[in-house]
């Protein structure tokens, strides 16, 4: 009985960490996007696969 205790334990922990890297990836894209003007390229995050974001001109 405890190995199955164990286990969802586990798998609930693996995917606290799975939200908590999505959430952290969202605010490094998300403060990035803050730092430019619409129609502009964010810097490349290194983190998040040294890639640049577009922020998108909204009519």
């Amino acid at each position: 009985m405890g190995g199955v205790l164990s286990l969802h334990k586990l798998e609930k922990r693996k995917f606290l960490h799975l939200i908590d890297l999505i959430d952290a990836k969202m605010n490094m894209m998300n403060r990035a996007l803050d730092k430019v003007k619409p129609g502009e390229f964010t810097e490349r995050i290194y983190p998040l696969e040294n890639r640049a974001f577009y922020k998108p001109v909204m009519d």
